[in-house]
């Protein structure tokens, strides 16, 4: 820690980012010496830093502020976290959060420097309500590369498991603090005392409330409701922490692209033999980590038909010419070999009896994804062939965000769309079809970015779930921003976990998702309240409930509302709730 000591002190761009003091625990140290790794890729590729700006309205410290040598905050959620100095109206009593029974709810704490501090940690040491737990996470100020120019950011991204804060003066740093309230916590108010010390020669420097109000009612389960909550992912050898930690941010589904579940096809003296042992491990923690799928398996891309190469390249069976279609070198097999046809139901065959048996998930199938530039008579052989011989075998469609696309791959079960949204939900349910959405949920998005863009922007639409990309596509080295074409940062929610067998590394955004799920879970809260009670007042809710969510479609949400979104449905749960005792 000596060495890092040193060099922090004679890089003035490491002052930016923080330091780490001894005593702090190690993810902390790790993520600090990886933004700084990260500051030296920005430097040597030639990109130059762009500083926060400076609050229009900034506050202007009291004589209690100079005496401590420090001022807490409470920067907006919200907004990215640049290391600003605190606004006026930022420096306040106390951290007004209200959560349902069974949630968990977040909010950032910051401390500005007036003068160097060091080892600042936050903790919440009185005696809390029954049920109620707090977690003080360090947000590390890490580079973001910008997708336009050659400048970068220093902006708050990752999040760390705990650990002791330097503060450089003039400079400010963060915590997110997650509130977290059991099931069976007493609808109420609350008042907690969090406290921040600088190590044991300084214990007391200064005390923060935070004013909890539990709501009386918990939340909707989306799954129960059919909503399924899907991530994109690169490679399936995850760890159970990280799926844990996906199940705890609301994600239910996974869709794992072909060569990276471990699927293999064996010759076996002429026979075909699936082997299940990588497929079953990733399975196997998927479930004990408590999330309940489907799992999307993709068969192929746009332009290759894996899973049919694997098969001729095993067999020794005929593939098409390599062409190129639109663009792309298409790799596919041959369309008229019956031998190719029955292998490939054999395998299928394979995987869902093994499926079955092995108390799987619902397991979807992605014959062809965005099949309907250039792959569409593959698509349809493949069609067939499900409807034939797996017809409760559920099909996933990409349609993009075209309507005609969305038409011409109906023949699937799930039209699943990026855009387009009215037309193609009202093409699903003219043809008794499910919808799924999905778009772009990444870091570079911020936590208001992700947490509108995963929650109720696309379910003002109706769809039956909603898909990101992407949990981890990592363009190059993840802990480096500026050697690939397009910027980590743009492509991905979280960073590789630090250990082995640990969860993946949190982010701001990562939490935007999680705010994201749950806000759904309010409005279907809403729904489910609406369905059971009834009269005058109830139906005015309903009609003002319809008009607000049909105006959500389309809305470019500004940072500022996302809160009024939720406190909107809050309102009319509670009006509800109140109806309902009479």
């Amino acid at each position: 820690m000596s060495k890092i000591r040193d060099v922090i002190a004679m890089s003035a761009w490491v002052l930016l980012l923080g330091s780490a003091s001894t005593g702090e625990a190690a993810g902390y140290a790790e993520l600090l010496a990886k933004a700084e790794t990260s500051v030296g890729h920005a430097k040597k590729a030639g990109k130059t830093l762009a500083g926060p700006e400076a609050p229009k309205e900034p506050y202007t410290p009291k004589a209690a502020d100079q005496q401590r040598g420090l001022v807490v905050f409470l920067p907006p959620l919200v907004e990215p976290f640049t290391g600003r100095a605190p606004a006026a109206g930022e420096v306040r009593d106390a951290a007004e959060v209200q959560a349902a029974q069974g949630e968990s709810e977040s909010f950032l704490l910051a401390v500005h420097a007036l003068k160097g501090q060091r080892g600042l940690t936050w903790s919440a040491p009185g005696r809390l309500p029954p049920g109620v737990r707090v977690e003080f996470l360090p947000v590390v100020m890490a580079p973001m590369a910008q997708r336009r120019g050659d400048g970068y950011r220093l902006v708050g991204m990752w999040l760390a498991d705990g650990g002791a804060v330097d503060v450089e003066a003039g400079h400010s740093r963060a915590w997110l603090v997650r509130v977290h309230v059991a099931e069976n916590v007493k609808p109420g108010d609350y008042a907690i005392q969090a406290k921040l010390e600088g190590g044991p020669d300084r214990p007391g420097l200064a005390r923060a409330t935070i004013r909890l109000r539990v709501l009386p009612f918990r939340l909707a389960d989306a799954w129960e409701r059919g909503y399924v909550f899907g991530a994109f992912c690169a490679g399936a050898d995850f760890s159970q922490a990280q799926y844990a930690e996906m199940k705890a941010h609301g994600i239910e589904a996974i869709l794992w692209f072909w060569g990276h579940y471990g699927l293999d096809v064996l010759n076996e003296e002429g026979k075909l033999r699936m082997d299940f042992a990588a497929l079953d491990r990733s399975v196997s923690r998927f479930q004990k980590a408590g999330l309940r799928g489907p799992i999307v398996l993709a068969l192929g891309n746009d332009s290759s038909g894996h899973f049919e190469r694997e098969i001729c390249k095993v067999f020794n069976l005929p593939m098409q010419p390599r062409v190129d279609r639109r663009g792309k070198t298409v790799q596919v097999a041959v369309l008229d070999n019956p031998k190719i046809e029955e292998l490939m139901v054999e395998a299928l065959r394979q995987l869902f009896d093994h499926a079955k048996a092995q108390k799987w998930p619902e397991v979807v199938i992605l014959p062809y994804d965005e099949p309907t530039e250039r792959l569409m008579d593959e698509h349809r052989r493949m069609a067939r062939l499900f409807r034939q011989h797996f017809p409760k075998v559920r099909l996933y469609g990409v349609t993009m965000n075209r309507l005609q696309w969305a038409e011409m791959v109906s023949d699937t079960d799930i039209l699943v769309s990026n855009g387009d949204f009215a037309r193609i939900r009202a093409l699903a349910t003219e043809r008794k079809k499910s919808a799924w959405f999905y778009g772009s949920v990444t870091t570079a998005q911020g936590y208001a970015g992700c947490r509108w863009g995963y929650g109720l922007r696309t379910y003002a639409y109706g769809p039956d779930g909603m898909w990101f990309w992407c949990y981890n596509f990592y363009v190059g080295d993840p802990w480096n921003d500026f050697d690939g074409s397009t910027p980590d940062s743009s492509w991905v929610i979280c960073w590789p976990p630090l250990a082995a067998g640990a969860a993946s590394v949190e982010t701001l955004a990562y939490e935007g998702l999680r705010e994201a799920v749950d806000d759904v879970r309010y409005a279907i809260s809403l729904e489910n309240m609406l369905t059971r009670i009834h009269g005058a007042q109830a139906a005015k809710v309903g009609a003002d409930y319809a008009a607000w969510r049909k105006g959500l479609q389309g809305a470019r949400s500004r940072p500022s509302e996302i809160g009024r979104y939720r406190g909107q449905l809050i309102q009319w749960i509670l009006t509800l709730q109140d109806q309902g005792r009479k």
